[in-house]
C-alpha cells in the first residue's frame, strides 16, 4: 500500500505489505535485501498497513489494526500500539480498528484519518486527541497550515489544534482530494 524512505537512512526502504505488515529493505547496489517484517500483537504480520509517516524521531504505520509506532533508531521485533488503547492488554490488538491515512505538519502534530474521528497527537507532549468522534475519516492532509479531512459527505477544514472548523457539505461520496 505504501513505500517510505528515511532521509537519515537512505539504503533503506519501508514497504507496506497488504495482510503482511511493514518490512524493512536494504537497497545494495540494484538489489533490495530484506532485513525484517515488523508484528503487531495478536496479529503477527498478518496485518494491512495502508500509511507510512516517518519524523525525525518515529516511524508511525496507519493499519487494519490501529496506529501504531516506533523509535527511528532503535532496532525492535515489533510494533506498538498507540491508538486506539482498550481498557485490558488482552483485547487491545485484536480487533480491527482503521486507520486510512496519516500526515504531519512539521515536528508538532501528527493526523490520523479513522473510522472513529481525527486522531491528533501533539508530538511534543505526547498527548493523544480525539477530533469529530464517531465520524469515518476516509482522508486528511495539512496545506497552508490547516487541516483538511473527508468525512461521510462533508469536507472539514480546521486550524491544526483543531479551532475554526468549517464544513462543506459534498454531493457525493469522495476518497481523497488535492490541493
Amino acid at each position: 500500500y505504501d513505500v517510505a524512505r528515511d532521509p537519515s537512512h537512505p539504503n533503506q526502504i519501508w514497504i507496506a505489505s497488504r495482510n503482511a505488515g511493514l518490512k524493512l529493505w536494504n537497497i545494495a547496489a540494484d538489489t533490495l535485501l530484506h532485513e525484517l517484517t515488523y508484528d503487531i500483537p495478536g496479529k503477527g504480520s498478518r496485518y494491512s498497513p495502508y500509511d507510512i509517516t516517518i519524523t525525525a524521531k518515529h516511524l508511525y504505520v496507519a493499519t487494519s489494526q490501529g496506529l501504531f509506532s516506533m523509535p527511528i533508531g532503535q532496532p525492535q521485533q515489533g510494533l506498538t500500539l498507540l491508538y486506539p488503547i482498550k481498557a485490558t492488554s488482552a483485547t487491545q490488538c485484536c480487533e480491527p480498528f482503521l486507520v486510512n491515512n496519516l500526515c504531519h505538519a512539521g515536528e508538532k502534530w501528527l493526523f490520523a484519518a479513522t473510522q472513529a474521528g481525527i486522531v491528533s497527537l501533539d508530538l511534543v507532549s505526547n498527548k493523544v486527541n480525539v477530533r469529530h468522534k464517531g465520524e469515518y475519516i476516509r482522508h486528511i492532509e495539512v496545506y497552508d497550515n490547516k487541516l483538511y479531512a473527508l468525512a461521510d459527505g462533508k469536507l472539514l477544514v480546521e486550524e491544526l489544534d483543531g479551532r475554526g472548523e468549517k464544513q462543506y457539505p459534498l454531493p457525493q461520496a469522495v476518497l481523497t482530494f488535492y490541493k
